[in-house]
């Protein structure tokens, strides 16, 4: 089953609003705080792992996906990113001095 296949089910499931994956607990707070400083009702999960992104994408549909790089060490980012893409918004998170590389991703 692809992603996007695990994504239609999981929207009728029970959705989310964004799905937040990095090892970083401190990079999740801030994201998590922004998001909802203007809307309460927001929904955001956390994934400290790659195993528990995919996981939570299969759960249940977000409107935005962020992702840190870290999370994806030695994954093949390019499809990865690609097959998430497909489903929601991807926001791609890098440190800096990684612009190159992360530029490819957008279209």
């Amino acid at each position: 089953m692809t992603m996007q296949q695990a994504y239609k089910p999981a929207r009728v499931a029970r959705e989310c609003t964004a799905l937040i994956g990095t090892p970083n607990a401190q990079l999740a707070r801030r994201i998590t705080y922004e998001l909802k400083r203007d809307a309460e009702e927001r929904t955001m999960r956390v994934a400290p792992t790659l195993t528990q992104l995919l996981e939570c994408f299969t759960e249940s549909a977000s409107s935005v996906t962020f992702i840190d790089d870290q999370l994806l060490d030695g994954t093949l980012l390019a499809e990865f990113v690609k097959q998430l893409a497909g489903s929601a918004p991807v926001v791609l998170l890098a440190e800096p001095g990684r612009e190159c590389e992360v530029l490819r991703f957008i279209d």
